[in-house]
């Protein structure tokens, strides 16, 4: 039994569901022509099971040379749905939120509650109320988030926030670099600066102070009398050293206070380093004498003496004015020695000065000073001292915060650096204590710090990673999703990362509506990378992806569905004529 006119007007009839089914892909594509990252669908047809009249004969059988099969099809039938992922063109962003993904890959959203996935080309974001990054429909988008030192949280997703005016930082300073030029050819750093008071009495003994001499019996000669110099109260001291103005520090006098109580106050004022810190010992004239080199006060034949560290950036001075107690001057007559009695340093250096930042975002200010330790055919020494007048020890008031040793060549680069670790205590605020930092040399640098024979030495402070308490201003999201905000402290922070989702058929997803799609099993699982890596596309900031539907295709599309919709309605007409003229015979 053959086909019958029943079968033409069935076949013509899907042919006409197919025409308004690829009517409607046609229809869906121009709609949203102007849907931010829209992928623009196919429809895709076969042809409908065919009846066979006749399967055809091999050459051979019977008289025959072969012969082919006689088919006729039954109509057409919808075989896909092919969405069209290429690229679509970028428009300019309105907001730092309008992303555009350039390349593989869709943004990891979920609704309010829920932990499955959906994943999208739109790149429309909003900042809600809560300070979350949401999509145009409310879906929050998904990423990384960083931990209280800024670093990215990898392998958990959360929700982005992006809190512009209520992020507030203050982030202690962990490394330091510095640029700069040393001399290497200037004078080696061979002696510290000497000072001396004129011999002091003991007033309880009548004989020269020593140590344990009670600061308030301490006298000095005024013309023919002894007199005392000290009394109970507060001792004030603004100490210079090298041309800078130290921190004031203080002594509370009372009656059980000794002059080794005042010679550590000296110590601690200036911030001299001793042998036991690592510096050599003096090897000036005078300064062998005095602690045999050791830098620091002490007392010799009832006078007081202080012995810098070498280098004329270590250059101790005392005047009257500088020291008071109560409302009154103490003038020990520092200097008054003679030649034979005192020294001045020795030693090329130069210096800067550094500003870091502890915990609580409070700047903190370094006076990192390089001296010419020594120098031979084989390399030069440098030795750095670090003074802070914001230092805040435990105990006493010492303005010294490390010392150490670098070391160059023979072309003037860096050989090695003994400890570059500068620290600072705050035991006076609710910051971490010890600010510790390092400071680096920047040998990566052009401008690395190099000792060269030059007379114009220099060194500078070029970056360092702490922070001064900042509120988050504004931000940016970078190519490889990484989101930078801009604090108000002039620092930048990474606040977030946005990954991007790819697929290994991105062809198989599941539409869900709102420009969403779903993982279904033809799609494979999400695999969630960074941008930009392994295949993955790009984020390109301030820019939204246009529809790819091509207008003009589509219309041509249209033509020919209605075209094929109009030929299939005619075969079925021609079928009912031919129906109307067998039901005519009589």
């Amino acid at each position: 039994m053959g086909l019958g006119l029943t079968s033409a007007i069935h076949t013509a009839s899907t042919g006409m569901r197919a025409s308004e089914k690829s009517l409607n892909v046609s229809g869906t594509n121009l709609a949203n022509a102007n849907t931010i990252g829209y992928k623009a669908e196919r429809a895709d047809f076969v042809d409908f099971i065919n009846y066979n009249y006749y399967y055809g004969q091999t050459p051979g059988q019977g008289f025959s040379a072969g012969t082919n099969p006689q088919q006729i099809g039954m109509g057409v039938e919808l075989a896909s749905v092919t969405t069209d992922f290429s690229q679509g063109s970028f428009q300019e962003g309105m907001t730092n939120s309008d992303i555009g993904i350039n390349g593989n890959g869709f943004l990891v959203v979920r609704e309010n509650n829920n932990s499955l996935n959906y994943f999208t080309r739109n790149g429309a974001l909003k900042i809600n109320e809560n300070f979350d990054l949401t999509t145009n429909t409310g879906l929050y988008v998904m990423g990384y988030g960083v931990d209280d030192k800024f670093r990215i949280q990898d392998g958990v997703l959360t929700n982005l926030k992006i809190p512009v005016g209520e992020m507030h930082i203050a982030e202690a300073t962990q490394n330091v670099k510095i640029e700069g030029l040393l001399d290497a050819a200037g004078q080696s750093a061979a002696q510290g600066t000497v000072l001396k008071t004129e011999p002091l009495r003991d007033a309880a003994t009548g004989n020269a102070i020593t140590e344990t001499t009670l600061l308030n019996n301490v006298q000095q000669l005024n013309g023919t009398d002894y007199v005392n110099v000290f009394e109970n109260g507060t001792l004030s001291f603004t100490p210079t050293k090298g041309g800078q103005t130290l921190k004031t520090a203080t002594l509370d006098i009372t009656d059980a206070t000794t002059v080794n109580d005042y010679l550590s106050f000296l110590d601690e004022a200036f911030g001299i380093r001793s042998i036991a810190d690592g510096v050599p010992a003096d090897q000036g004239i005078i300064g062998k004498t005095i602690n045999g080199g050791d830098p620091g006060a002490a007392i010799i034949n009832g006078s007081l003496y202080l012995l810098g560290n070498s280098g004329e950036l270590n250059a101790l001075e005392l005047d009257t004015a500088d020291m008071t107690l109560n409302t009154h001057r103490i003038d020990l007559r520092w200097g008054g020695g003679t030649s034979a009695d005192t020294q001045n340093a020795v030693g090329t250096g130069v210096g800067t000065t550094l500003q870091v930042f502890d915990s609580l975002g409070a700047a903190v200010d370094v006076r990192l000073n390089m001296v010419l330790e020594s120098k031979s055919n084989t390399e030069t020494v440098y030795r750095w001292y670090a003074d802070s007048p914001d230092n805040q020890p435990s105990e006493g008031q010492t303005a010294a915060a490390g010392t150490g040793i670098i070391r160059f060549d023979q072309n003037g680069k860096l050989i090695s650096a003994a400890g570059t670790k500068i620290s600072v205590e705050r035991t006076q605020l609710a910051s971490e204590s010890p600010l510790t930092f390092e400071f680096d040399l920047d040998v990566s640098s052009l401008q690395a710090v190099k000792a060269l024979a030059t007379d114009a030495p220099q060194l500078t402070q070029t970056e360092q990673d702490g922070a001064g308490a900042g509120t988050l201003f504004d931000y940016s999201i970078e190519k490889d999703g990484i989101i930078t905000g801009y604090f108000s402290s002039g620092v930048n922070r990474t606040i977030g990362k946005i990954p991007l989702a790819t697929f290994r058929n991105q062809e198989g997803l599941y539409k869900a509506g709102d420009s969403l799609y779903r993982e279904s099993t033809n799609s494979g699982d999400a695999k969630i990378g960074t941008a930009g890596q392994d295949g993955v596309g790009v984020i390109k900031s301030n820019a939204l992806e246009l529809s790819n539907t091509d207008i003009g295709g589509e219309i041509v599309q249209m033509i020919l569905d209605s075209a094929m919709y109009r030929a299939n309605a005619k075969i079925m007409t021609t079928s009912n004529e031919m129906y109307d003229a067998l039901l005519r015979i009589t």
